[in-house]
């Protein structure tokens, strides 16, 4: 998930405290807005979110903006756009009250902006959009800003990033993966004398997506 939070201030000093306030959105309320019903009628407590990025940026015209790079466990969570919208609508209306403005890349990516696609449900055995992801997307949202260096002017973090989890304990039982389905390509077809029919002939291929910027 990549979102793109504008603070409207050319103020520094404001523009870290709506930082601080969305960390802490990320962090204590955003587990509990995106909590299935099941697991709230279960009173479970709600788990932390996977991961993020906050890349601090300044520009001469837009002034302070931040690129948002959040990790959702799938398994969980698969309306990446609705969560990405939720989060736009909150940083804009209730954490910047009403100053903020957006950029939401995964409803951009669903309506078909972009050619090459790295945000939404990423399959772990799915390498092409893993590669997107390492690098364009989150490349593109940590990238070094020299106008946000010279802007403070002090020894502030320009990148934030939340806790990863923990590696899973391999001893555990549970149903073992599947395999990658193999991607594959028509190559021809074969006539069987015994059978007295054709037989398509297949070979493996690679999925492939055309380059493009984001």
């Amino acid at each position: 998930m990549f979102v793109e939070g504008f603070s409207p201030a050319h103020d520094w000093i404001q523009a870290r405290a709506y930082r601080e306030a969305l960390i802490k959105y990320l962090n204590r309320d955003l587990p509990k807005v995106i909590q299935s019903q099941k697991d709230r009628d279960a009173k479970k407590k709600p788990e932390p979110i996977t991961g993020y990025i906050i890349g601090t940026e300044y520009g001469i015209e837009t002034g302070w903006h931040f690129h948002v790079t959040l990790f959702l466990n799938g398994d969980d969570h698969q309306n990446h756009v609705g969560i990405a919208s939720t989060i736009c609508r909150t940083w804009m209306n209730e954490l910047t009250s009403g100053n903020g403005r957006y950029y939401n890349c995964n409803h951009a990516a669903k309506i078909g902006t972009y050619d090459k696609v790295g945000v939404g449900m990423v399959h772990r055995h799915d390498t092409v959009t893993r590669e997107i992801l390492s690098s364009v997307v989150t490349r593109y949202g940590c990238k070094g800003c020299y106008y946000a260096e010279a802007q403070t002017g002090t020894k502030d973090r320009l990148l934030n990033k939340g806790g990863w989890p923990k590696a899973k304990d391999p001893k555990k039982g549970g149903r073992p993966e599947k395999p990658p389905q193999m991607q594959r390509r028509l190559l021809t077809h074969m006539f069987s004398e015994k059978k007295k029919r054709f037989f398509p002939i297949w070979v493996p291929s690679e999925p492939v997506q055309p380059p493009v910027g984001y």
